[in-house]
């Protein structure tokens, strides 16, 4: 992952907290400078978004979930393609 995006960072987060654990919305940033899932270098600037929620018991993380929404960034590099075949 990081082959391909080195300079990968988180650039907005908002973090929910409750009883048991908490949940984290964040945005990330990159430069696609190497190969990343077969691509080589672009150059492109490329964004995604996560969402994880965590699970505490005892004082120790139990659980994790994740989704990531990384859509426009896989459509930029032409690793999936918009039905009728338009590249982002």
């Amino acid at each position: 992952f990081y082959v391909g995006l080195p300079d990968l960072k988180p650039v907005r987060q908002e973090v929910m907290v409750e009883d048991e654990g908490l949940m984290a919305m964040t945005r990330w940033e990159a430069t696609h400078t190497g190969v990343f899932f077969g691509v080589p270098a672009t150059g492109k600037a490329l964004h995604f978004s996560t969402a994880d929620r965590y699970r505490l018991q005892d004082g120790l993380l139990v659980e994790h979930w994740d989704v990531v929404d990384a859509q426009e960034a896989w459509l930029a590099l032409g690793i999936v393609v918009r039905p009728g075949g338009a590249r982002a």
